[in-house]
Formats: structure tokens, sequence, C-alpha cells
């Protein structure tokens, strides 16, 4: 396994340079692993959803956490292995690089105590399936909160 950090950041103190990555991973893992979202006209949906996040990260209470493999020299920056979106109980996204799934790193990146959850993919209905460790099914998927 490898030696990785969780660092939590509220919305508002995500430092700048976490942001683009943050965006084109989850705009692209949303239109690209759920069949409805891929319908969407691309300049639309790049367009309004991207708005659509910035206001999740710009509400008060939505922290963002990340899984960070530090560096190995002081200039190199840190590699992010994956993120989660949450907003108190609610769970917007999570995300976790393709070679460093089923290490743990998602289950540490869903903070305690979430019961709803509001983007889902195909990749991520078994995730959060294991997870919730078969806790998902009494999660409610509500993509309107």
């Amino acid at each position: 396994m490898i030696g990785y950090q969780i660092v939590s950041y509220s919305a508002h103190d995500l430092p700048q340079h976490y942001r683009p990555y943050i965006y084109s991973k989850w705009l692209r893992k949303l239109r690209y692993g759920n069949d409805y979202f891929q319908l969407i006209h691309s300049p639309a949906y790049y367009g309004t959803y991207r708005t659509y996040l910035n206001n999740i990260l710009q509400t008060l209470n939505c922290v963002v956490r990340l899984a960070l493999l530090p560096p190995e020299k002081i200039d190199d920056p840190e590699v992010v292995l994956g993120f989660s979106v949450a907003r108190g109980n609610i769970l917007d996204f999570v995300y976790v690089l393709n070679d460093m799934r089923r290490q743990g790193i998602g289950r540490k990146l869903v903070p305690a105590g979430i019961d709803t959850y509001t983007h889902i993919t195909k990749d991520a209905i078994a995730v959060l399936a294991h997870l919730a460790g078969g806790e998902i099914w009494k999660w409610k998927f509500n993509p309107f909160v």
C-alpha cells in the first residue's frame, strides 16, 4: 500500500491549484460514467455543469477531502490520488484514480455521517456499495439537494 495522507479543506479555503483537477475529473467521470449525461449536448453540459459545480463548492459547509501522495522532493508537487466533495451529511462526489482503487482510499475520503448522495456513475454504484459496507441502500439518492 502506498503511503498517502487525507487532507480536508473548506471549499472556500481549497488551494487554487487543486480546482482544475477537481472540475476536470468530476465533469469527465460524470459525463462518461452516466448514460444520461452523455445525451446532453457537449457545450451545454460543460458550460452549465461547471457553473453548477462551482455553486456546490461555494456552499458554506462544503468540504473537499484530498488523498495526497507526498512529494519525493521539496520542489515536486504532491500527487492527488483522489478527492471527495461533501456538505454535511450529503456526499456530492468521490473520485479515486483507476490505478489506486481497491486500496481503501475511497473509504477514507467519505466522511462519517453521510446519508444522501447527489451524483452517481455506473462505476460508483458498486464502489459506493463497497464503501458503505452495504449501507448505500440506506443512503438516499437525491440530485436536488
